[in-house]
């Protein structure tokens, strides 16, 4: 969707680190990652934004896995679906509830459920999250066959990809929001070049 609205010009200024004033985008690890990323579309714009509002993500490890897709080393294979499109990096909480849909075949509204319960941290809610995602992935034979195929223990790699997405959902925002900013930053480089 995003795609129909790039401008080639307007991303060439951005993956030229061209973004003096420009709004969400005028900072040193901005530029270093616009043009490191060699951002080439809207969507890309967007993960820029959404890696670089934290220190905590590693910019020249996105670069690498952007330019060299075909070397980013996921947990699990049906973690792909889901990260590949963000450089293997995990930046939004559409991508957050959509792992644990695949992975343990839960409902909206559980993986939505346990979202909130990593961000809010309440012990009682992650338990019953942990034993709803370890159930849906136990009884998912797609994810034990991946399980299988990197040969690995469907219970040990349950308790790593949890691991991972908790560690990780602290980042994680909605790609609405990204999205807001990075048009803003986006429109002022059209109107005012």
């Amino acid at each position: 969707m995003l795609d129909t609205i790039n401008d080639y010009q307007t991303l060439k200024l951005f993956s030229e680190g061209k973004t003096e004033g420009v709004p969400n985008f005028d900072n040193e690890r901005a530029k270093e990652c616009l043009i490191k990323s060699k951002t080439n579309s809207l969507q890309n714009l967007c993960d820029v934004w959404s890696l670089c509002r934290s220190e905590n993500y590693d910019i020249d490890v996105y670069c690498f896995n952007k330019q060299n897709p075909n070397t980013i080393k996921y947990l699990h294979p049906m973690l792909k679906n889901q990260l590949a499109k963000t450089a293997g990096f995990l930046l939004y909480r559409e991508q957050l509830i959509g792992i644990l849909q695949e992975l343990a075949n839960m409902s909206f509204e559980e993986a939505n459920s346990a979202r909130r319960a990593f961000g809010l941290k309440h012990t009682i809610n992650l338990n019953i999250a942990f034993e709803n995602f370890k159930n849906g992935c136990l009884n998912n034979l797609v994810f034990i066959d991946g399980c299988n195929k990197i040969n690995v223990d469907s219970i040990t790699k349950i308790k790593e990809i949890w691991d991972y997405l908790y560690v990780n959902s602290f980042e994680t925002i909605s790609f609405a929001y990204a999205l807001k900013y990075t048009i803003e930053g986006y429109t002022f480089v059209i109107e005012n070049h």
